[in-house]
Parts: C-alpha cells; structure tokens; sequence
C-alpha cells in the first residue's frame, strides 16, 4: 500500500504536513489529488534506518518486511503471532512511522 503526504488540508481532516496510506481515499481521488500537487508519495527509508528501528527492522526483514510501504499492509494479528509481540504493538508501531515521516505543523500555523 502507498503512502502519502497530505501538502496541503484535506477535506476530509487530513491536515497538511501529515502522511496517510492510500486507503483513506478513493483511488480517483489519489490520481486527481496527485495531478494538482496536493498530495505526494512518501519516499521513505527502509524501516531498519528509522529511527530506533535497527533490531526492530531486521527482526521485519526476517519476515521479508523492509519497506515502509510493506509494513502498513501487514496483517496485524499474523505480524504480532510471527513475532511473539501483542496486536497493538505492531498498530503502534504503524503510529510511530507515521509519526516520523510526517512533517511537524509549524509554529503559529
């Protein structure tokens, strides 16, 4: 699944700045929300150069999970069960990313 960044506000309460997998939107809308600059693909590093995500990217790598993009389609409860963690970890793991990749709201704005 891609992932974007919002580059401006969205009518739907994704504000600018934010990154969001392409699922939140209807696929018509990608194209036309792409053609006039108001989203972007998210051109992310792979999940071991996040920050903090060294062991956690090699333990993902094991399951031939290396890309953001990869580890926002994984089935939740099949990722938790191959890697022996609970479900809300891997969904706060998806957080995390988003957390990184988005670009902070800027002060006053």
């Amino acid at each position: 699944m891609e992932v974007y960044r919002a580059l401006r506000n969205l009518s739907n309460g994704i504000n600018e700045g934010i990154v969001f997998e392409a699922s939140r939107l209807q696929p018509q809308s990608i194209i036309i929300l792409e053609e006039r600059g108001i989203i972007a693909k998210v051109s992310a590093p792979p999940l071991s150069e996040l920050p903090g995500w060294k062991i956690r990217g090699a333990k993902f790598a094991k399951l031939g999970i290396t890309t953001v993009e990869q580890f926002m389609e994984v089935d939740i409860e099949q990722t938790a069960k191959s890697l022996k963690v609970k479900p809300h970890m891997i969904s706060s793991w998806k957080y995390e990313i988003v957390g990184w990749l988005s670009a902070p709201k800027p002060k006053g704005g």
